[in-house]
C-alpha cells in the first residue's frame, strides 16, 4: 500500500523538478537581459564622459560651458534615467516569472491537496465529512488569500510603474542659456 501512494506522486514530482527547471531558465535570462543592459549602459556612459571630458578641457569662455552643457551634461541624465527605467522594467518582468511560477506550483499543489483529500473523504468512515467541508474551506480562503496577496502586488506595481513616469516627467531636458558677455569695469 505504502509503494503505491509512492508512485502516486511520481508525476507531480516530475511536473516540480520541470517547473523548477524552467524558472531558472527565466530567470537566467532575466539575469542575461540585465547584465547586458548594464555593460552596454557602463561602455556608453564611458565613451560619453571621455568625450565629455576632452570637450571640457577645451573650453574657452563661458558661452562654450553653456553648450558644453546642453551637448554633455543633459544628455547623461536622460541616459541615466532611461538606463534606470530599462533596469526598473526587466526588475519587474523577473519579479512577474517568480510570481508566475509560484502562482503556478501553488495551483498545482492546492490541487494535489484537494485530489487527496477528496480520495481520503471517500475512504473515511461515515460521519467525517463536516471534517473534510471544513479542510476544503480553508482551502479555498488560502487560494483566496493568495488572489488578493496577487491583486496587492499589482497595485504596488501599479503606483512603482507611476513613480518612474513621473522620475522620467521630473528630468525634462534644460534648454543652454547663452552666456551673456561679461562686461569689465575699466580700471
Amino acid at each position: 500500500m505504502a509503494e503505491k501512494n509512492v508512485f502516486q506522486w511520481g508525476p507531480y514530482q516530475q511536473a516540480a523538478i520541470d517547473s523548477a527547471f524552467a524558472l531558472v531558465g527565466n530567470l537566467t535570462t532575466q539575469v542575461e537581459k540585465l547584465t547586458r543592459l548594464q555593460l552596454e549602459a557602463g561602455a556608453e556612459a564611458t565613451r560619453d564622459a571621455l568625450a565629455a571630458a576632452q570637450a571640457l578641457i577645451e573650453i574657452k569662455d563661458a558661452a562654450e560651458l553653456g553648450n558644453w552643457q546642453a551637448v554633455y551634461w543633459q544628455p547623461g541624465l536622460e541616459r541615466v534615467t532611461d538606463t534606470a527605467r530599462k533596469q526598473y522594467e526587466l526588475l519587474v518582468e523577473s519579479r512577474n516569472v517568480v510570481i508566475d511560477a509560484f502562482k503556478e506550483a501553488s495551483s498545482d499543489a492546492a490541487q494535489q491537496v484537494q485530489v487527496g483529500i477528496d480520495r481520503l473523504a471517500e475512504q473515511a468512515p461515515e460521519g467525517f465529512g463536516p471534517v473534510f467541508d471544513v479542510i476544503r474551506n480553508g482551502l479555498a480562503a488560502q487560494a483566496s488569500a493568495l488572489e488578493s496577496v496577487s491583486l496587492v502586488s499589482d497595485q504596488i506595481n501599479g503606483i512603482a510603474e507611476a513613480n518612474v513616469v513621473a522620475l522620467k516627467n521630473a528630468v525634462k531636458p534644460v534648454a543652454a542659456k547663452p552666456a551673456a558677455a561679461s562686461k569689465r569695469k575699466a580700471a
